[in-house]
């Protein structure tokens, strides 16, 4: 064992191979330096990694939150329209009763209209006949009158 730890240590070598050693050691460690730079580089960008990670997490997290809310927001909106959607067919239902309402009352009206004419034609009739009488009428007692007057006239002239 005593003999591996000289090997080792460079103890027993021969001075040309101290330096091979120490050329080999002095590699070993400029490539330990560079793998220690790359191991700290690395972990660098690893805590780089790590932190835009965090806050593409954040943002995804965030933007998720918002996306819910948007898609509550949508449906609140559906929901009204599908209200709206009913309350403008009852609307449509409505005017449609409205109007066929409206033609059968017009109908109804044409129908009594037409049956109230000859009525009301034969009453009109009826009427300027009185009134033709009741002129007649009054252009005789027009002429009682006058002649009444001239009769009293002549009466108080007599006397």
């Amino acid at each position: 064992m005593r003999g591996a730890l000289d090997e080792l240590n460079g103890g027993n070598d021969s001075s040309g191979n101290t330096k091979d050693k120490e050329c080999a050691i002095q590699t070993l460690q400029g490539e330990l330096e560079k793998c220690n730079l790359e191991l700290e580089k690395i972990m660098s960008e690893k805590i780089e990694s790590d932190m835009k990670a965090s806050t593409l997490n954040q943002s995804i997290s965030r933007l998720e939150t918002l996306l819910k809310e948007k898609e509550e927001a949508l449906n609140e909106h559906r929901q009204v329209e599908d209200l709206l959607n009913e309350s403008l067919e009852l609307e449509k239902k409505s005017s449609e009763m409205t109007k066929k309402e409206k033609e059968e009352l017009e109908e109804e009206f044409v129908a009594l209209k037409g049956s109230f004419s000859p009525k009301m034609k034969k009453g009109m009739l009826q009427q300027k006949l009185e009134i033709e009488c009741l002129k007649s009428e009054l252009e005789r007692t027009k002429l009682k009158l006058r002649d009444a007057q001239d009769a009293s006239i002549r009466v108080h002239e007599e006397l």
